[in-house]
């Protein structure tokens, strides 16, 4: 099953949820761990700069303030509608998750402020443990979010709280992809996913909704043929990896 950020908090703040097989989105681990920069939408507060199996030694300085090195970004651009997005390092944050590597989190953390390192070493930890397996975003998954946010604002005001919308639909996304079970307390998410991708929804108890995506192949496939829209308006994802400095 997978869950959305905000039942990660409710249960890291001791609330008692049946949690069987948890898995994650990349996009909710950056939520809880806080990676985003609320001033900007085009950068990190850190940057988790990880590869599974590889041992890069004890550079000088944190990781999440070194300048140099590889940067995976998937650029979401929503031409003269919405703010750029970018987001990165999808599949570093997975591998660091699902590796269970404590002791390389906190070396990112490092150059951080000590107040804020005390505050997300716990939260790192706490995934370590509670979930099974922190999903990459990838391109596709990516691309299918922006299809499923094009449907959403049709009907929908997201300028109030954009990048917390795009997430939403990336967290979506990734469960249609995977075809997992989300369990959220969105309702407005849990009425579009009813509605608009004729998607099973059951209560899961203490106000929380299951939806079901383990069958719904028809759904995927209208949200598909029905939001081409959105490629007229100039919106795409680009993603690269790059050899250059991060301005933070």
């Amino acid at each position: 099953m997978m869950v959305d950020t905000q039942i990660l908090s409710y249960v890291y703040k001791g609330r008692e949820i049946a949690l069987s097989s948890a898995r994650i989105s990349s996009v909710a681990a950056h939520e809880f761990l806080e990676a985003y920069d609320p001033a900007s939408t085009t950068r990190f507060r850190y940057y988790i700069k990880y590869q599974s199996g590889r041992h890069f030694g004890i550079p000088a300085v944190s990781p999440a303030q070194r300048k140099g090195g590889a940067v995976q970004r998937l650029v979401l651009d929503f031409g003269s509608d919405y703010p750029q997005l970018i987001e990165f390092n999808s599949r570093a944050t997975a591998s660091i998750i699902n590796d269970r590597n404590i002791p390389a989190f906190g070396h990112v953390l490092s150059s951080l402020d000590k107040t804020v390192q005390k505050k997300l070493r716990p939260r790192f930890a706490f995934l370590c443990d509670k979930v099974d397996e922190c999903v990459p975003l990838s391109p596709q998954t990516a691309e299918l979010a922006i299809q499923l946010l094009w449907e959403f604002v049709q009907n929908n005001n997201v300028k109030g709280n954009f990048r917390n919308s795009v997430n939403d639909m990336m967290i979506l996304a990734t469960a249609i992809s995977g075809r997992e079970h989300l369990l959220t307390e969105d309702n407005l998410l849990m009425r579009f996913a009813a509605t608009r991708l004729q998607a099973p929804i059951r209560e899961f108890g203490q106000n929380l909704i299951e939806i079901d995506f383990e069958r719904n192949t028809e759904g995927q496939k209208r949200s598909s043929n029905e939001s081409k829209g959105y490629i007229n308006r100039g919106w795409r994802i680009a993603a690269d990896v790059q050899r250059r400095p991060i301005v933070t």
